[in-house]
């Protein structure tokens, strides 16, 4: 008995310390560190009048987006738009500003399922290098390279949004300046970590991530024009 009273007082003791480190991290990064944009945030100080596309959580429905994709690419000028994404349609996101045909953005999809379905555990367990080398592979066969990822940087068109949880309570945030074709691919399995279909949660600018659908069901970038926001 006192056994188990010493071990449940040190599983307590080791839930109160956690909670106190996360929330302490959390009021230090908020105080000493810029924090990136999320739903709401005062950096906002002006309103950005181009129509905003918002992709949100897909999963399998991938090709649902890519009929989306098709309608938008042949009926509308997608040149003067920014673009967001959750899960899923973090990929239908980049492939608008990135300008991918239609088909390019369907056989992008068909390689991705093909290496889900020749793994042995199929869509368990994955790693990220999975899923960001078959996208490197095949982005470079249709020559999109790093330099058509740079040149939105500081343009505030293409988001993605993840959920935080290296802090207390874990919160939303909207990732923005995408830096290379490899870290574009890398984001879109950073809104997508859920267990079992990853092994682990993602680790990127100091941030522990998992799935943005745990915190949003769209992610709202900064200075968003409500009356341009297409869901």
């Amino acid at each position: 008995m006192a056994a188990l009273a010493i071990r449940r007082s040190a599983i307590t003791t080791a839930c109160v310390v956690t909670l106190c480190a996360l929330t302490l991290r959390r009021l230090y990064r908020h105080l000493n560190t810029r924090r990136l944009s999320g739903k709401g945030s005062t950096s906002a100080r002006f309103t950005d009048d181009r129509p905003t596309l918002m992709f949100g959580g897909a999963a399998s429905l991938w090709c649902y987006y890519t009929g989306v994709y098709y309608y938008l690419y042949y009926k509308f000028d997608l040149t003067k738009v920014r673009t967001t994404g959750i899960s899923m349609g973090v990929t239908t996101a980049f492939a608008t500003v990135l300008k991918m045909t239609p088909r390019q953005k369907f056989q992008i999809g068909l390689h991705w399922a093909a290496m889900i379905w020749n793994r042995p555990l199929k869509c368990f367990f994955m790693h990220s290098d999975d899923w960001v080398e078959t996208g490197m592979r095949i982005t470079k066969s249709f020559d999109i390279t790093d330099k058509d990822v740079q040149k939105f940087l500081g343009s505030n068109t293409v988001y993605a949004g993840v959920t935080d949880i290296s802090v207390f309570p874990p919160q939303h945030v909207v990732l923005s300046d995408c830096t290379s074709l490899r870290e574009s691919l890398f984001w879109t399995t950073l809104s997508m970590r859920i267990f079992p279909f990853y092994r682990y949660p993602g680790w990127f600018r100091r941030m522990i991530i998992v799935d943005g659908v745990f915190s949003a069901m769209f992610c709202e970038p900064p200075n968003l024009d409500e009356g341009k926001a297409i869901r």
